[in-house]
């Protein structure tokens, strides 16, 4: 069984720049860092927190990785770190680790 879908696939090349689409990929992938982060802040175990904070690490380089491809000389990137960097300090702090 097939698990990709070729044809949203040509239609978003046939109607988004690639810099559009590393820029949607990056706002997805940093929402998902900032959730994770979130959810490891909120856990009630603390072998929950980790998991959670370690998944936000994963979509974090994610994010990071598809803003700097998004051709607006870095604007993107800055803003994606700056805002998932937000939820991960807070995250870090109810871990009591450095981030």
């Amino acid at each position: 069984m097939a698990v990709l879908d070729v044809d949203r696939g040509l239609a978003e090349l046939k109607t988004k720049s690639l810099a559009e689409i590393e820029w949607a990929t990056a706002v997805t992938w940093g929402g998902r860092a900032a959730a994770s982060y979130r959810l490891a802040g909120e856990a009630n175990s603390m072998a929950e927190r980790f998991r959670h904070f370690y998944e936000g690490e994963n979509y974090r380089q994610e994010a990071l990785e598809h803003a700097a491809m998004a051709e607006d000389r870095g604007k993107l990137l800055m803003q994606v770190h700056d805002e998932v960097d937000d939820y991960r300090r807070r995250a870090a702090e109810v871990l009591k680790i450095k981030a």
